[in-house]
């Protein structure tokens, strides 16, 4: 056999035994951490969990392991590759953490040419996650995808006063609550989603204090992000923050978002009113966040504190006749 034929046997010998080595520590791992693929918001990532902690990331390493990826919620993702990562526990919500430090596992998205909430290791980032445990490790309740919400406040080294002693509270009350070490750029910046996502766990009548305690803040970027929130995110009723701060936002160079708020609030404000007086309850439904009743009656109660008294009124006669048994 010539020289060059033989080098070429022998180095295909080695790649194909290499390859088929590759493929076994793949399908062991993919026996191990099997794919959980689902497609979840806040709450019904906390109803799965098991162990549920507020942690920063110190590590997040690549591991050799992947996989191919055939998911018609993400279609844009090819490969996967195994992901463990260290975490600084800072609080234990649910479950149980021995340590301060805690490793977990998941697929991350290696190969994508698109994707919506996709999970990607970031050192430093601070977040609630949420876990189960699978074979004696700790695995997010989802691959691929998100299984954190991130958290903007800093640290907070004892829990924040919570709204209600349940767990949705808790983690609401640390996406809400100045911590340690808050960048307030980062924060107002980042401040919808973090309403957002306490909305989901607590609603409207348990985010509304929350952000309403932002107002006794000694920074105006924050007092103002905060009154700001309170329009977008509907808290009919409770935004008459604006007002009080117009005097200031010209000095502080909000002058211009000032007026297009005045202006979006009057129109507004007269089509909730009309729409809410003529079908309270279907009125309801279209801005409840919480799910079935429980969100028409948290809905209800925030507009029965209203200061347009008829509209309090109503409020009230309908969540005495339809849902008393909301969240209290």
């Amino acid at each position: 056999m010539p020289k060059r034929a033989f080098y070429m046997l022998t180095n295909a010998l080695v790649i194909g035994l290499a390859a088929m080595g590759f493929v076994e520590v793949g399908c062991a791992h993919s026996a191990r951490y099997p794919l959980r693929l689902y497609d979840l918001e806040e709450r019904q990532l906390l109803e799965k969990a098991t162990t549920v902690i507020v942690g920063r990331t110190t590590e997040a390493q690549w591991e050799p392991a992947r996989q191919p990826i055939s998911w018609n919620r993400q279609p844009g993702i090819s490969t996967a590759r195994l992901v463990k990562v260290r975490l600084s526990v800072e609080q234990v919500i649910r479950g149980t953490a021995n340590d301060s430090q805690l490793m977990a596992y998941y697929w991350a998205p290696e190969v994508f040419t698109n994707g919506s909430s996709l999970h990607l290791p970031i050192r430093g980032e601070r977040a609630v996650h949420y876990f189960v445990t699978e074979q004696g490790v700790l695995r997010y309740v989802t691959d691929l995808v998100r299984s954190t919400t991130p958290v903007f406040t800093g640290a907070h080294s004892q829990p924040p006063k919570a709204i209600g002693a349940s767990v949705e509270a808790k983690i609401a009350a640390i996406l809400l609550t100045p911590g340690e070490g808050m960048n307030v750029g980062e924060f107002t910046t980042n401040l919808s989603t973090a309403a957002a996502d306490a909305l989901q766990f607590v609603g409207f009548i348990g985010t509304l204090p929350l952000l309403e305690a932002f107002g006794k803040s000694s920074v105006w970027d924050v007092k103002w992000a905060a009154c700001v929130q309170l329009y977008r995110s509907g808290f009919m009723g409770h935004d008459g923050c604006i007002d009080k701060l117009a005097p200031e936002a010209s000095e502080h160079g909000r002058e211009t978002e000032l007026r297009t708020l005045q202006a979006q609030r009057a129109n507004a404000d007269s089509r909730f009113r009309h729409a809410f007086l003529a079908d309270p309850i279907r009125t309801a439904k279209d801005y409840a966040l919480l799910p079935g009743n429980a969100g028409i009656a948290d809905f209800l109660r925030v507009i029965s504190q209203h200061p347009d008294k008829e509209l309090a009124v109503r409020a009230q006669k309908e969540l005495e006749s339809c849902c008393r048994g909301g969240p209290a």
